[in-house]
């Protein structure tokens, strides 16, 4: 069965569009090394204590990449994927549906403190996401139907659940 990839930046009706596998891997890639980076700049500030590579690694995640929640319901022909994103807009993100995984992953930019006075204490989530999410059931992978919207930081993917194939394709694909 092909697999639809999805961009979620349709400006008309929430419609999905492609997003190629190579860009996601080159996401992957991206955020990997983000968060290799930035464990090491915690090792080398920690006074470089050996045997705390894992503490390093997961605090690094935890401040390059933003958790996801996510909900998932079933309508009986749909599925519709519920996901918080604050601060990210449709625009943002890049979506990847494939028949059982939906892929959420998106980049935004700093807001850098403008005006006159020093800034003293901020705090700011990450401005990176990326969570792949198993379905529970299998999902249509061609565009007719998908929607993707964006509110106030929460992000709904309705997705079509997959037909079941017709007694006449089975027996087709019996054959062959």
């Amino acid at each position: 069965m092909a697999e639809r990839k999805t961009k979620a930046t349709a400006p008309k009706g929430g419609a999905v569009q492609a997003l190629t596998p190579e860009a996601l891997v080159a996401k992957f890639k991206e955020t990997t090394e983000a968060v290799a980076r930035r464990a090491f700049e915690i090792f080398e500030s920690s006074g470089r204590r050996i045997g705390r590579n894992l503490e390093d690694w997961l605090a690094a995640e935890e401040e390059v990449i933003h958790p996801v929640h996510v909900s998932i319901a079933d309508s009986g022909s749909a599925l519709t994927v519920t996901a918080e994103v604050p601060g990210f807009s449709l625009a943002d993100l890049q979506l990847r549906v494939e028949p059982h995984r939906v892929t959420i992953s998106g980049e935004r930019e700093s807001r850098r403190h403008a005006g006159t006075e020093q800034l003293v204490y901020s705090e700011r989530c990450a401005n990176r996401i990326l969570r792949v999410v198993t379905l529970p059931a299998e999902v249509a992978t061609e565009a007719k139907g998908q929607r993707a919207r964006c509110d106030r930081g929460i992000l709904t993917l309705v997705l079509p659940k997959a037909k079941a194939p017709s007694a006449t394709r089975r027996k087709a694909a019996k054959k062959a």
